[in-house]
């Protein structure tokens, strides 16, 4: 018999869907299990699932602190990085650079 109970935001991913696993080689998350959702034990809030490449970090290293963003997986960022605040980004944000 289905839940008829909402799923937790720490379940969902900015789609409104299920969290999907996001990297597993090497694993990723606060948790490492995979998944980047929130606990309150992570000031960091690994929440934003992104792709770094080896490029991308050189890039990255090369600019000296200019705002660089990488390919953002959309199924697999939790709901709770949307918000306001300094660490909270709008989804707007998020699709402008999805994989």
């Amino acid at each position: 018999m289905a839940s008829s109970q909402p799923l937790n935001p720490e379940d969902l991913n900015v789609l409104a869907e299920p969290l999907q696993q996001h990297g597993t080689s090497p694993i990723t998350g606060f948790f490492r299990d995979g998944f980047c959702r929130p606990s309150a034990s992570d000031p960091a809030e690994h929440t934003l699932a992104g792709v770094l490449t080896k490029e991308f970090l050189e890039y990255s290293k090369s600019q000296d602190g200019e705002k660089i963003v990488p390919r953002v997986n959309l199924r697999g960022t939790s709901m709770t990085a949307l918000g306001e605040g300094n660490k909270k980004v709008t989804r707007e944000e998020l699709e402008r650079f999805k994989e």
